[in-house]
């Protein structure tokens, strides 16, 4: 019914604002997929490699180069190398920051309270009808 695509409408204008607010995005779906694949990788304890990040995303070397290079310089994401003397020191992976992660704790508090404003609105409205 209308309502109900109106609150799910809401609901998604609320989650690009509180991303687009929270994190370097832009108008840049590029800085968002790989800002998901290194907590995705990250969550399901996954070691992230610079390489397998690039290949996984199928992006241009250029173009990822470039955002990849910008979302470490501004600490969201961390680079790392294995402490391992015997590890080959080549290789440097990726986490995310606590600068991401405190982040999306909070698009998530945002969206939770727009669900809960949904959920609020959608019993107002089936006590109406």
């Amino acid at each position: 019914n209308k309502m109900n695509l109106k609150l799910k409408v809401a609901l998604l204008i609320s989650l690009k604002n509180a991303i687009s607010d929270h994190l370097p995005i832009g108008s840049n779906l590029v800085i968002l997929d790989i800002l998901i694949f290194v907590l995705a990788e990250y969550l399901h304890e996954r070691p992230l490699t610079i390489k397998r990040l690039s290949l996984s995303l199928n992006l241009s070397h250029t173009g990822f180069r470039y955002h990849f290079k910008k979302l470490v310089d501004d600490d969201w994401i961390n680079l790392s190398r294995l402490i391992k003397k015997s590890s080959d020191q080549r290789l440097r992976f990726i986490t995310p920051s606590n600068k991401l992660i405190s982040q999306i704790v909070l698009i998530s508090n945002i969206i939770n309270d727009q669900f809960e404003e949904i959920r609020k609105q959608k019993k107002t409205t089936d006590l109406s009808n």
